[in-house]
């Protein structure tokens, strides 16, 4: 009877950490959804602000000129000083366009499926991609891993502002480091989270 009593017993215990665990997957599986959701929230509210203040820019530029139809000698300064600013702006979106493709292009690509094949905790295939909140950036990062339970431990050890546990820029790119190793990562936005999702791991993000 007393093993009987203790083999229950077990089971019993099993079945609470069982249960448990699961609580706690679901728990960190919803913050992640919620704060991917504010992002995209986030991203979304930053193009419509950006649109708006094109439309009040381009306001702006009809009443200037309207303005130096009056005075001439004004209509000339205004002239040099919108072909300045149109240039700058130009130059400036070269320059981000030209970043995006020598960022993403096939090349980049393939060190990002290199890097997020292997988990950076277990050195175990991966399984999972996620989007962590990293408090000293204030930004979530992409990393892939091979488990919920590499997960927890990583978001603790975080939390816990775990010295062996951090994410540093390197040149260009940022890099998740971990006690056993590091990953390539991207920022949490939409964009790069499709390119994670369709291109890169094909996982489906947590």
């Amino acid at each position: 009877m007393e093993d009987k009593t203790c083999i229950l017993i077990m089971i019993g215990i099993l079945l609470l950490v069982y249960y448990m665990n699961e609580e706690t997957n679901i728990r960190i599986e919803n913050e992640n959804n919620e704060y991917i959701q504010k992002k995209i929230r986030s991203e979304k509210s930053l193009i419509e602000g950006n649109e708006n203040q094109d439309d009040e820019i381009l306001v702006e530029e009809t009443e200037t000129e309207n303005e130096s139809i009056i005075e001439e000698s004004n209509d000339e300064s205004n002239e040099e000083s919108n072909d300045e600013s149109n240039e700058e702006s130009n130059d400036e979106s070269n320059e981000e366009s030209n970043e995006d493709e020598l960022n993403f292009n096939e090349e980049f690509k393939n060190k990002l499926r290199e890097e997020h094949s292997m988990c950076p905790h277990m050195n175990a295939p991966t399984r999972l991609s996620v989007a962590i909140h990293y408090p000293p950036h204030n930004t979530g990062y992409i990393i892939s891993l091979c488990c919920h339970s590499c997960l927890k431990h990583i978001q603790d050890r975080l939390k816990k502002g775990d010295e062996k546990y951090f994410f540093r820029k390197d040149g260009k790119h940022t890099f998740f480091h971990g006690e056993n190793g590091k990953q390539l990562v991207l920022t949490a936005i939409p964009y790069h989270i499709d390119i994670m999702k369709n291109e890169i791991t094909g996982h489906d993000m947590y």
